[in-house]
């Protein structure tokens, strides 16, 4: 084979194994690998057995630390994916991203069916949950699969695409070096914020507010989300989805549609799906008085976060969309881009902070609804452009 042909047959070979390794996390793993054992767990018997408290708390510990490890892994294969096809700049450094976290998804989950017997573990990964834990007092649980075949081909393809993506160095690939397409590490960022900030640690925060409220506070959130959104599985699309297909949308579509059509297929697309779906569940509420509770109060409290929760759903899609179209058609610098979910981030805790004190959950929602509304603003002007340009120069 010649020279170019056994460099050809090695970047498909990447992009190949990168969508086999994809194929395995979405359909053979799955985002709810340990959430499932979690919700398995007969809810019933949790106040009588100690046993089934103790491996709740065990498995849901596991969860909150494999999805960190998924979504990157996922998001990073996606991109490495379109990097690789689209020749993308930095398709080196994302492929190795994806490698490596794909590699840490499928060790996590070998090293938690090996010490899924291990009460020191048991122990220690309750003990963020439960207080005055005893591993002589633990029964461990023996849920996950004694052969792990998903983690083992993880692995096992996440280091061959290691290997392929070392002989391959796209560093030295003309095609790579002079293409005049999208940053491929800064599209990673972008969509990693999204999905890391504004759909896990941003829910963690808010939870943290909504159990600070009074008893009416704290049962409306309850209601909220075991009820309004457990049931609403639409609502529960993660970012990461949706700031996917803009990325690539915009990548796929780039200079084969005049200006205007290509804007409103990119950024209209997501953000008329999530949109669609608000407004449905807004003009569906969840019907809470005589079916949960008689409280009028509470009903009240729940039916107004509800609105609201839809509504910075919405205006989050469209910050995402947004940030990551503007990543990639304006090319901004990694400097920029922390500016900007900085501002985000900042902008979020303080109407949070300001909601609640105003209208308690409501205003809780509201307050990341509006901050993202203003972020999105902010990311689509000229105001953000002079920043970045400001930013070269520090």
């Amino acid at each position: 084979m010649k020279k170019n042909e056994i460099i050809l047959a090695r970047i498909f070979s990447t992009a190949s194994a990168s969508a086999l390794a994809l194929l395995i996390l979405i359909a053979g793993v799955r985002i709810d690998y340990f959430s499932r054992i979690a919700a398995g767990i007969d809810n019933s018997t949790l106040s009588g057995s100690g046993a089934n408290i103790y491996n709740y708390y065990y498995y849901s510990g596991l969860d909150a630390v494999y999805r960190l490890l998924f979504i990157a892994a996922a998001t990073a294969l996606v991109i490495s994916v379109i990097a690789v096809l689209f020749k993308l700049k930095g398709c080196g450094i994302i492929c190795r991203i994806a490698g490596f976290s794909t590699l840490a998804t499928g060790v996590y989950l070998l090293l938690a069916g090996i010490f899924e017997k291990s009460q020191v573990i048991h122990s220690f990964i309750i003990g963020f949950y439960m207080e005055g834990v005893q591993k002589n007092t633990i029964e461990a649980g023996h849920f996950l699969p004694k052969v792990p075949v998903c983690a083992v081909l993880l692995v096992t393809v996440s280091i061959i695409l290691l290997l392929l993506v070392r002989v391959t160095k796209f560093e030295k690939i003309k095609l790579y070096i002079n293409s005049t397409e999208g940053d491929a590490m800064k599209i990673f960022i972008a969509v990693f914020y999204g999905s890391i900030f504004m759909d896990l640690i941003r829910g963690y925060i808010v939870q943290v507010f909504a159990l600070n409220l009074d008893q009416s506070g704290v049962m409306a959130y309850t209601y909220l989300k075991e009820y309004f959104v457990a049931e609403r599985w639409l609502l529960c699309i993660p970012l990461a989805v949706y700031g996917t297909v803009t990325m690539v949308l915009a990548v796929v579509l780039r200079n084969r549609l005049n200006k205007m059509l290509y804007k409103i297929l990119c950024m209209g697309v997501p953000v008329s799906c999530a949109a669609v779906i608000g407004i449905y569940y807004m003009l569906n509420p969840a019907r809470i008085f005589g079916r949960l509770t008689l409280d009028e109060h509470v009903c009240d409290l729940t039916e107004a976060a509800m609105i609201f929760y839809v509504l910075q759903i919405i205006a989050a899609v469209v910050f995402m969309v947004f940030f990551i179209y503007s990543t990639y058609m304006k090319n901004r610098t990694v400097k920029m881009l922390f500016v900007i979910m900085a501002v985000n981030a900042v902008s979020c805790l303080l109407f949070m902070a300001a909601g609640k004190a105003i209208m308690g959950l409501a205003g809780i929602y509201a307050g990341c609804f509006f901050a993202d509304l203003m972020c999105s603003a902010f990311v689509y002007s000229s105001l953000a452009d002079k920043l970045a340009a400001k930013a070269t120069h520090l």
